[in-house]
Parts: C-alpha cells; structure tokens; sequence
C-alpha cells in the first residue's frame, strides 16, 4: 500500500468521526468537529488524487445506472484537467453563495425546491467518459446547510424533542460502511480501485444523503411543515406522470435513449422513464406518490377528489414503465397501511383483493414483456436467470462472494468489482450489481453491516407504527387526567403512509438494490423521524382545501 492510498484511508476516517457526530445531533464542540470535518476532507481530496491518479474504474455500483449514478471512470480524468478544475469550482462557488442568499431570503421553499431536484442529474466528463450526478441536489441541500445552521441555525431541535433512534442507526451503518475501506478489494481487487469504489458510494450517495435527512428532519417543526413537503412530492409526481404518458406515444426519451430503444428491439416493449435514467427507478417513485396520496386522502376527506385525480395519473404512467418489481412493491405498501387503517378483519379482506389484482396486473405485464413462463425453464439455471431477468447467476455470486469473506465483506462498493472472479459462464457480463440489497450489503460490509441495515429498517417502522410519547386530548376531554389522553390517529395514519412507503422500496431493492442510494429513502426517513419526534398533532386548524402557497 502506497503511502498516499494510507493517508486517504486515515482522512476517510478522519471525515466518518467528524461528520457523523454532527449528523447524529452532537451539540457540545460542534464547532471543533466542523473544523476537523473540513481540515480531513481537504487531507482526504489532496490524497486521493495522488493515490487514485491512475486508478481507471468503471464505477462501482453503477454500470446500470440504478439511480443515475456515475457510469464511467473515477480517479482518472479530470485530474488530467486542473484549469477545467479551477473554473469549475470558481463557478461552483459562485453558484454556492447564490443559492445560499437566496435561501436566506425564501426559508420556506428551500427543502420543498431540493425534493424537486432529487431526479436532476448532470452529466460530468471524466477522460473517457462521464458521469451523472445529482450535483443540483448537493449544492442546493449544501446551500441550505449554511444559511439555516452556519448563519442562523434555524433548524435547532426544539427543547423537549424525542431522540431520534432512527438517525443514530443510520450513522452506524454509515460508520461501517467506511470503515470497510479499510479491507476494501481484499485479494480480489488492486487497493486504489477498490478505495475508489468505496469514495464513490459514500460521496455520492451516503454523506450527501444524510444530509438531506438532517435539513428534512430540522425543517420540519410543525405539521404545516410536514404538510408542505408531503404536497411537494403529491403535485411533482402529478407533473413526471404526466410527462412520462407524453413520453409513451412520441417515444420522446430525454436520459438514458440508447438503453430504453435497445430493451425495445430485444421485444421488452417501450418503457417510459420521465426524467429519471431508468424505469424501475421512476416507477419507485411513483410508487412513492401513489401511497402517499392514499395517506393524504384518508386523513384530509376534503382533498379525496383531487388525490384521487393524481393518484390515477400516476397510475396510469406506472403502467408505462411496465415495472414487475414496481407493483410488487406498491402491493406491499398498500397491505402495510390498509392494516394500520382498516385494522386486522378488515385489512384481510382487502389483502385478498390486493393479491388477486396484483397476481393479474403482473400476468398482464409478463405478456407485454413478452416473458414466457413454462415449466422446462424452472428445470435449468439459466431458464430461472432468464425468468428473473439475469438475477439468478447474481444471486449465486453474491452467495458465493458472501462464503468466502464472511466476516467483513468485500468493501463498500465493490461488489461489481469482484464480480468477475464469482461470474457464472453463461451470465450477461453487462450485469454486475446483486439486484438484492441485503446480498449486496452483507457481501459488501458482512455481518456487522447486515445486522445495522436490519436495525434501520426494524427502526423505522417501530419510529413510524409506535404511538409515541405525544398525545393530544380530544375536545370532549379537555379537563381529563394525562392517563386518559389519546394519540393523533391522523399523525399516526400519516405515519404509517410514510412506513408503508418505506416498506416498498424495501421490497423494491429486493428486486432492483439501491436502497440506501434513493435519496428519496432518505427523505422518508427523516419524515417519519419527525413526524414521530417533533409533532405532536397532525393539524391546528381544520383544513377544508389544499393548503395555499401561503400556507
């Protein structure tokens, strides 16, 4: 190991045990960490590109482009390139402290702008091809950080506010992850390409995520706030939707064309995206606004009619993304809240009707993929990696990755990496990613990692389902004793939408991965952190329309 690759290593941890502190919620010596925080980043990029200079990688994690992420070489490239360099963070800059008075100046709309810019990637050229990040989305959350917590932390917890476990299991599991750049590549992959990969995944999803968290979760301080972001997401799905029935007439693509006109020539049909890379991806998202609009129209009656429009639009678009793993995920989501609605005897009976119109939306889906299921295919690997759409021989390297370093993994990142060294002869070489997070996240980080990404889900849901330590009285009794007090059934109905959401990217990333790399994950979240900490009752006043842009 050269002395460079050692000392990006050391700043890498350097950054984990400043940042985490912070993200966690450490209020004592703040000041001390951010000053470590940025003196390690500073180490960490000196060092990198001096140990990564001739590390060319295809990027871990990637090479489908599952969230749009970066899809060519890392480490290379722009080093090659210090004016572009230059300019570029000038600009960068520039951009920074734009953003930042503007968010000064408009507080309200500052998060509700950064969940519209969630899809937005840029293509950045690096030497021998590019790489599409969600730079908007960085520097807009970024901007944010500075004015409401550097300039006037505006997002400070309220006295009294409940912990928040769900942020302390998040920063555990982000704590191994990079810990696990310390073994990354092992005997399967050279060190600089395998430390590469794990920079990658932290830097452009995990850090960056948790930071949305943390803005999400500090701007939401009242249900006027938590209403207002909900609604973003509602009318934004509205706007994609429509985009993506647009799209499947003309055959407009706007990311990703080559890949969507190639899955159509091999006869899977023409599958619309909007403006994300990939159709699996807008179908979790519009996954997310259908179960969400549910929640809305159950708590807020008045709003059913126009809930109910959108909620068909989306529908409708999800239909053109000709997902199996979308509506699996969507059933899912809808069993999960029809119970914390409808309870045990009636829940049941709309789980049968849920199954039933789920098994026949996928019969139909298989035909239009032009999927054929018999039962000599079942007989063979290949027929079930055929069936599942290359999963299966992943699946078996993953299994076989995960045999053979059992305790630590292979890294964060580096899967697709090691890939080649557990590939089956008759797999696509064009695949490389598990398609399954928990086989990603156990071959990747090992045990440790698998048991933390449990706590976070387990958390979740125990943070969103749990009546928590808030309750309201009801107008009947204002003068009766604490014991008799009663929980917000609609802040609990509007918690168990958020769960139900999380529930299907969960089953989703079963099918698909990318779990921890959606920010939309993240965002989830941070509601159901907030909704659970921070608000006591779904509304003040009784809403009879949709809040107004004043609201």
């Amino acid at each position: 190991m050269t002395a460079a690759l050692l000392i990006a290593k050391l700043s890498l941890l350097g950054v984990l045990f400043t940042f985490l502190p912070l993200f966690a919620g450490l209020r004592v010596g703040r000041r001390s960490l951010a000053i470590g925080l940025v003196a390690a980043l500073a180490t960490l990029v000196a060092s990198a590109a001096v140990a990564l200079r001739h590390a060319s990688l295809s990027v871990a994690g990637l090479p489908d482009a599952h969230t749009g992420a970066l899809t060519a070489t890392a480490g290379g490239g722009l080093m090659h390139h210090w004016p572009l360099l230059v300019a570029a963070l000038a600009g960068g800059l520039i951009v920074l402290a734009a953003l930042t008075w503007i968010v000064l100046r408009f507080p309200l709309w500052a998060v509700p702008a950064a969940l519209v810019l969630m899809p937005i990637r840029i293509p950045i050229p690096t030497g021998s091809g590019s790489a599409n990040l969600l730079l908007p989305l960085y520097v807009l959350v970024l901007a944010v950080l500075i004015a409401e917590v550097l300039v006037r932390d505006r997002l400070a917890p309220p006295a009294g506010a409940g912990r928040d476990h769900l942020r302390l299991a998040l920063a555990g599991f982000i704590l191994i992850a990079g810990l696990s750049s310390l073994w990354a590549g092992l005997d399967l992959v050279p060190a600089d390409k395998a430390l590469a990969a794990t920079l990658v995944k932290l830097f452009a999803f995990y850090l960056p995520f948790a930071v949305v968290y943390y803005v999400v979760f500090r701007y939401v301080r009242t249900a006027v706030e938590l209403r207002r972001l909900l609604l973003t997401i509602v009318w934004f799905g509205a706007v994609l939707a429509v985009v993506g029935i647009v799209q499947y007439p003309t055959r407009l693509v706007f990311l990703n064309r080559a890949t969507i006109l190639h899955e159509q020539q091999l006869g899977q049909g023409f599958r619309v995206n909007s403006v994300f890379n990939d159709p699996n991806v807008f179908s979790r998202f519009l996954i997310m606004v259908l179960l969400l609009c549910l929640a809305l129209a159950v708590v807020e009656p008045l709003w059913r009619r126009r809930l109910g429009g959108i909620a068909v639009l989306v529908a409708v678009a999800n239909v053109f993304t000709a997902s199996r793993s979308g509506w699996i995920a969507l059933a899912a989501g809808l069993l999960l809240f029809v119970y914390a609605w409808l309870g045990r005897r009636k829940g049941t009976y709309v789980t049968v009707a849920i199954v039933v119109v789920g098994l026949a939306g996928l019969a139909v889906l298989f035909e239009a993929r032009n999927t054929r299921i018999t039962w000599a295919k079942f007989q063979h690997p290949w027929g079930i990696n055929r069936l599942t759409g290359g999963r299966y021989y992943l699946w078996q390297a993953g299994t076989d990755m995960i045999r053979s370093h059992p305790l630590g993994g292979v890294g964060l990142g580096v899967f697709p990496l090691a890939y080649p060294a557990f590939r089956d002869r008759h797999a696509d070489p064009n695949l490389r990613e598990s398609h399954t997070t928990p086989i990603t996240v156990l071959a990747e980080l090992g045990g440790a990692g698998l048991g933390l990404y449990f706590i976070v889900i387990f958390t979740a849901f125990s943070t969103a389902l749990g009546r928590g330590p808030r309750t309201v009285r009801p107008p009947a009794a204002a003068h009766a004793p604490p014991e008799e007090e009663l929980p917000d059934r609609r802040l609990y109905l509007i918690k168990a939408g958020l769960a139900a959401v999380v529930l299907a990217m969960f089953v989703d990333s079963l099918l698909y991965n990318d779990f921890f790399e959606d920010p939309y994950l993240w965002t989830m979240l941070a509601l159901i952190a907030a909704a659970a900490c921070r608000l006591a009752v779904w509304d003040v006043r009784s809403a009879t329309t949709l809040p107004s842009r004043n609201a």
